[in-house]
């Protein structure tokens, strides 16, 4: 079975956790909120595009991050990002994008993301910036 979602807005990468040494000595850990905000909202859409769906087994995962295209640039170059001809090489990295959706869908869409075992990840340009998920494998109803 095959699953496809859409989170809408400019895709997000996985920030790194923040570590600190509070007054009395101890280390803390935290993740920023900006994560645990992107995190949530990639839960939440997949909760509500895909209720009751549980994926188990191995699972392949497609991630299709669309940026949006830069107001500065000319209409012809607009366009040619528009036609594929131009791609993003803009931060987030696709390794910060794929550990954001992924952790994310972790006991949401399947157990654990190290039932995984392929990863496609895309960088696009678009007037509609959005991130797209797709889930491949065997699935159940919960």
């Amino acid at each position: 079975m095959q699953i496809t979602f859409v989170v809408n807005g400019d895709p997000r990468g996985k920030e790194r956790a923040r570590t600190y040494t509070t007054k009395r000595g101890m280390v803390r850990t935290i993740t920023p909120e900006k994560t645990r905000n992107y995190e949530s909202l990639v839960a939440w859409e997949y909760k509500r595009q895909c209720p009751h769906t549980c994926f188990i087994g191995e699972l392949e995962v497609v991630i299709n991050a669309y940026y949006p295209i830069p107001k500065s640039w000319s209409n012809k170059k607009k366009q040619s990002a528009v036609d594929g001809e131009i791609r993003p090489n803009v931060t987030p990295d696709c390794d910060n994008i794929a550990k954001a959706v992924l952790d994310s869908l972790n006991n949401v869409a399947y157990e654990d993301d190290k039932t995984i075992q392929d990863l496609h990840i895309h960088k696009h340009y678009s007037n509609e910036p959005r991130v797209e998920v797709t889930i491949i494998g065997d699935c159940v109803t919960v």
